[in-house]
């Protein structure tokens, strides 16, 4: 068996490839992202102040948007709580559309900020970070709306399904974004 060297795999190349020694290769390689320390797996709400992380390490992967900072502290811990509790039981019942849209309703939330949230508690749902949504759009066509994050979404399941099935090893979107984001 050929040995895969990370400095031969690029981003591009990844998107394309239904090789699962080359998918393996960078998962071995990809580090855990420091969010995910952010909310434990198995919460049933988030706090305010975790949100707020959660939005500050978002940032630190993409485009800056300081308004969003603004609007994230104007939040109340309640309306936190009580979003993200109906957001997390949602995505639990497998209904991840109703997910995204109930954590949306937050002032300053987006599809990129109720991913990266969501996926924390649902490993079926891919961070809408700015390198998948580069790889599957050109910098003018990216709009970070509900048509980019179903198209993620989409991509990022079925290449994992397509990745378990060759590799006899399970993959999530979590795991195939995270891949993509962690290639060069």
């Amino acid at each position: 068996m050929a040995t895969v060297s990370m400095s031969e795999i690029t981003r591009v190349a990844l998107y394309n490839s239904n090789d699962p020694k080359i998918w393996e290769a960078v998962r071995h390689n990809s580090k855990q992202d420091a969010y995910v320390d952010i909310v434990l797996h198995d919460a049933t709400y988030i706090t305010k102040d975790m949100h707020f992380k959660l939005l500050q390490w978002k940032m630190s992967q993409g485009k800056s948007r300081p308004m969003l900072l603004k609007y994230a502290r104007d939040l109340t811990d309640e309306v936190v709580e009580t979003t993200s509790r109906e957001a997390f039981a949602l995505c639990k019942e497998g209904k991840y559309m109703a997910a995204m849209e109930k954590y949306k309703t937050l002032k300053g939330t987006g599809y990129a900020l109720a991913s990266l949230v969501l996926t924390t508690q649902c490993a079926n749902i891919p961070f809408m970070s700015d390198q998948l949504l580069g790889l599957m759009y050109s910098e003018s066509e990216i709009k970070y709306s509900k048509k980019e994050f179903v198209a993620c979404y989409d991509y990022a399941n079925k290449k994992a399904q397509e990745i378990s099935q060759a590799s006899n090893s399970a993959w999530s979107a979590r795991d195939i974004e995270l891949c993509l984001r962690k290639t060069l």
